[in-house]
């Protein structure tokens, strides 16, 4: 697949709207977003909705 965006984390996006499983081998940089964007959804799926 080919995207483009003008951001790791809105490349991310861009692939994470398919509900299919996928696996980043690079760049690095591309790698590291991964993590601060499925930190923010682990976030997002823990907060607390009594609120």
């Amino acid at each position: 697949m080919t995207v483009g965006s003008w951001s790791w984390i809105g490349v991310l996006a861009a692939i994470a709207r398919f509900d299919a499983p996928f696996t980043v081998t690079g760049p690095e940089e591309l790698r590291e977003a991964a993590g601060v964007l499925a930190t923010r959804f682990a976030a997002a799926g823990a907060a607390d909705s009594s609120s």
